[in-house]
């Protein structure tokens, strides 16, 4: 254990940039800039207008506008850590929150005083409004003053001192140096940061499956505090085992095979569907209609694989389809027509388009006790939106797509599970679907739950 001890004390080394300096496995990924900002001030018994002064103030940090300051901040922290993998981490996951929430939902920093006690961590995630309290101490938050978040009216305490800064509006304070060196060298903050790491995967995840563009964040803006302070564990701060990311490539750079008919390739597709569903879902209430495009406004008890295979072909048929033959609809066939796809990428196309309804369909069976599907019969690239850049309209409208995509899927962890999915439904697996045209309403034996502890959503996703 000594010579253990020893080796981690021989790589622990200092940094020094731009006349400051800093340990190594620091910043820390998930702390916020501010934070980090307080920490490098009270590394090096300086002011934080010195730190701020390694990069030359912009026009508009010197107007003193909000956005100006951001961006100075940004840039000293670029100058600084830019070369470090703490702060790639740091700028990736802020972009990522950035991205993803609405503007509103960013509110003043945040800390937890168990936090700050343990290992002076501030997380960047608790200056959302949604989080009210510590996912994992579970002790309410409490808001910086308008002083500590100046940094360049911050001045730490003298060296020597029992902290590094402390302030008597809000509480706040900083551990000195020696205290944030003993945690730079044990890495003591870990389980925050994964905590902090679930969180963005389990946005992500959210983002993938439509979730966030159907979370009420109107409750956040009002004023109101939310109820989260009083409740226990977040969800989205825990690891889900029971989900995982499948991955599927897609490529649509052209060349290689001569290419097929997707009429053809759509109805082997929608055939072997079929043929799985009379083998293995006999004693399934899906057998007696064999999920047709359309069951009408009567309610039915069917299986998700069923439910998932008639929405996907009411989206590509014609909904006057009332021969037995399955054929594409003209919308349909002449948008795929254009792509001049091979009978090996128009499968794939066909699978990955079915595995992302699938995906869809499955979250909100466990998520929701009543849930709706919006079927577009005219636009069929939703599945080349992986959830981090905006799909562009030329894309929707099925021009210029080129090249390979990652197509990802939250489904099953485990491959038992996921042949429980598209197996024959239990009765407490067994949903009831209602259609309406273009909208279908499922009805799942779930209890309703709520996201980041207190947002409600409207149960329904676009196909």
């Amino acid at each position: 254990m000594k010579r253990f001890t020893a080796r981690v004390l021989r790589r622990f080394a200092m940094h020094y940039k731009h006349g400051l300096f800093f340990p190594d496995n620091f910043p820390w990924p998930c702390d916020h800039a501010i934070a980090i900002l307080h920490k490098t001030a009270v590394m090096n018994g300086v002011c934080g207008r010195v730190v701020l002064g390694t990069v030359p103030l912009t026009l508009a940090a010197r107007r003193h506008t909000k956005n100006g300051r951001e961006m100075h901040i940004e840039s000293v922290l670029e100058e600084m850590y830019g070369s470090t993998p703490g702060y790639s981490r740091l700028h990736s996951s802020v972009n990522f929150a950035t991205e993803y929430f609405p503007k509103s939902v960013f509110g003043p920093i945040k800390y937890c005083a168990q936090c700050l006690a343990e290992t002076g961590l501030v997380p960047a995630i608790f200056s959302l409004r949604l989080v009210a309290s510590c996912p994992w101490h579970h002790q309410p938050l409490k808001p910086l003053c308008k002083r500590c978040h100046d940094i360049w009216r911050f001045i730490p305490t003298p060296f020597g001192s029992p902290v590094g800064y402390r302030c008597a509006d809000c509480g706040y304070w900083v551990p000195n140096r020696r205290a944030l060196f003993a945690v730079c060298r044990s890495y003591s903050n870990d389980i925050a940061e994964s905590a902090c790491f679930h969180f963005l995967t389990n946005t992500l995840r959210l983002q993938r499956l439509g979730v966030l563009d159907v979370l009420h964040f109107s409750g956040l803006t009002d004023g109101r505090v939310p109820a989260l302070a009083d409740c226990g564990v977040i969800p989205e701060f825990t690891r889900d085992n029971t989900s995982k990311v499948w991955y599927r490539t897609l490529d649509l750079s052209g060349g290689g095979a001569a290419p097929g008919s997707p009429e053809e390739c759509y109805q082997r597709f929608v055939r072997f569907h079929q043929m799985h569903l009379l083998k293995a879902h006999r004693d399934c209430p899906c057998g007696a209609v064999l999920s047709r495009p359309d069951f009408g406004e009567a309610s039915r008890s069917m299986c998700v694989y069923s439910v998932a295979l008639s929405i996907f072909r009411q989206k590509f048929e014609s909904p006057d389809n009332a021969e037995a033959v399955t054929h594409l609809a003209e919308a349909a066939l002449e948008q795929l027509a254009e792509l001049q796809m091979a009978p090996r990428v128009a499968r794939c196309f066909f699978q990955c388009t079915f595995y992302q309804l699938i995906a869809r369909l499955w979250f909100w069976s466990r998520a929701a006790s009543r849930f709706v599907v919006h079927i577009d019969p005219r636009h069929f690239w939703g599945v080349l939106d992986t959830g981090r850049s905006p799909i562009r309209l030329a894309r929707l409208l099925g021009e210029g797509l080129q090249g390979r995509y990652s197509c990802e899927f939250d489904l099953p962890a485990d491959r038992a599970a996921m042949r429980q999915l598209m197996g024959p439904a239990q009765f407490r697996q067994t949903l009831r679907i209602r259609n309406l045209g273009t909208r279908a309403e499922l009805t799942a034996p779930a209890t309703p739950r709520l996201f980041y502890g207190t947002l409600p959503a409207t149960a329904m996703f676009y196909f």
